[in-house]
Order: C-alpha cells, then structure tokens, then sequence
C-alpha cells in the first residue's frame, strides 16, 4: 500500500477506536470506578424497567430519553465515518487485487 493511505487507514481506526472506548467499559485497571459507558447504562436501564412488573418511575422514563439521544448520537457519527472516510479508504482500495478465503463456521 502506499503511505497516503496506510495513514489515512490508521487515522480512521484512530477514529473508531475513540468512538469504540466512549460506547464500552475501558479495559480493567487499578482505578476503583469508571464511569459506565452507553452499553452498560442501556443494560442497566432494560433491566430495571423489565425486571419488575412496577410502572417505569419518572427518573427511569427520563434516562431512557437521554440514552435514546445518546446512542441517535452516536449512530449517526459511525454513519457519518462509514459513509466518509471509510468509503473514500474502500474507492482508493478497490483497484488492489483482493484474496477471498472461504472461512470455516464456528457455529455447531
């Protein structure tokens, strides 16, 4: 490959990878808390509000519409990454010879 685009290729993994952390927990560490990521919150509030056969509180309804939007967010900027730069690394890339390989199911 030439450099123009293995550097653009690790910009946009750069990039996903930024988006990756802000959506899931970080890796353990010695830190006593961090902050649960949009993944874990989404969890958390399914099962408090599916769990029990109670009316969902007012503070349950208002976190799930601010998670909603978070997440509406979130989509849109992995749309915006797929359809921008992701697009423009696969238009560079397509005149490269590819290797398909059949690959096994770990599926029984």
């Amino acid at each position: 490959l030439y450099k123009e685009e293995i550097a653009m290729i690790a910009k946009v993994k750069g990039g996903l990878d930024l988006q990756r952390n802000e959506l899931m927990r970080p890796k353990g560490s010695m830190n006593y808390r961090t902050r649960p990521r949009l993944r874990e919150e989404i969890l958390a509030i399914l099962f408090a509000v599916d769990s029990t056969p109670a009316i969902s509180t007012a503070s349950q309804l208002e976190r799930t519409k601010s998670l909603y939007e978070e997440a509406t967010e979130k989509s849109k900027l992995l749309e915006e990454t797929k359809e921008g730069a992701i697009r423009k690394i696969n238009e560079q890339l397509e005149s490269l010879p590819m290797i398909f390989r059949k690959v096994k199911s770990t599926r029984p």
